[in-house]
């Protein structure tokens, strides 16, 4: 009878130590956080679409310039950049370059009939390079939609099939916005 007394008692007195100690859930460890460093790319300021390919680029402002020749009375524009994968819509990562070449210094519209006027575009590089530019006989139509005074911006957008030898390509949402030097 004895030990059911002391049984008994410490069955009263248990409660106390589990409470005491907790019956929570497992220990969770928190997650380790990620230490790699962020690139953050510029907005894209230049971009097109080739065939299926989604060119967004990251312009290299280093390689890129705009300007106004007084002597030839002609506008000159050259974009270079990268576009990555994922970024601004793109799907795809390579380098492009875009050049423009057209008589004046205002907003217009131009064609590959225009006089005077040259759009070339270059994607890939090294072996896989491959330049495309206005032909006789392509549809090419580029509009400039903004031309600012030298430290503004030259704005413009285009579209249409551009040559390499033999082959064509059809450009499509087309626009670049670039800093005008002089």
């Amino acid at each position: 009878m004895k030990n059911i007394k002391y049984l008994l008692i410490a069955l009263m007195i248990s409660p106390i130590f589990v409470v005491g100690t907790g019956c929570g859930g497992e220990v969770v460890d928190p997650e380790p956080k990620d230490t790699t460093p962020v690139v953050q790319l510029d907005s894209p300021t230049a971009g097109f679409t080739a065939s299926f390919d989604n060119y967004q680029l990251v312009v290299d402002q280093s390689k890129s310039v705009a300007n106004y020749q007084d002597a030839s009375k002609r506008t000159s524009i050259v974009i270079v950049g990268e576009s990555h994968d994922g970024h601004g819509g793109s799907n795809i990562s390579d380098k492009a370059e875009i050049e423009v070449v057209f008589d004046g210094d205002k907003a217009a519209v131009f064609t590959e009939a225009t006089p005077g006027f040259l759009c070339s575009i270059k994607t890939g590089e090294g072996a896989k390079e491959t330049e495309f530019q206005t032909s006789g006989g392509s549809s090419f139509i580029l509009e400039i939609t903004k031309y600012g005074a030298p430290g503004e911006m030259i704005e413009g957008t285009f579209s249409g099939t551009l040559k390499a030898g033999i082959s064509s390509k059809q450009f499509s949402k087309g626009y670049f916005k670039i800093k005008r030097t002089n």
